[in-house]
């Protein structure tokens, strides 16, 4: 699970990994930038792809990055405008 709004409003950047062993979720990375209704989807060689998505109440995203193991993210070419609430399909 990566970024997301948070309950007193603000925009999220980490991301969690659930671990069974221990039941709990533990903060493994960050995204490059906070964000929310961003799209992921899985990419069978990059991983989870994330796109897109509301940075604060006026700037949305163009960015694109991956991870393959939730703890480093690496960034795509930007989108060609910014998009949020959007979703992605795999070709």
């Amino acid at each position: 699970m990566c970024g997301g709004s948070t309950t007193n409003g603000g925009v999220e950047g980490i991301c969690y990994r659930y671990d069974f062993k221990h039941n709990e979720w533990r903060a493994v990375g960050r995204l490059s930038k906070g964000r929310e209704f961003a799209a992921a989807s899985v990419h069978p060689m990059l991983g989870m792809l994330i796109t897109g998505g509301k940075v604060s109440d006026t700037e949305f995203s163009v960015t694109t990055e991956y991870t393959t193991d939730g703890f480093e993210f690496e960034e795509l070419k930007d989108l060609p405008e910014d998009r949020h609430m959007h979703c992605q399909v795999r070709n």
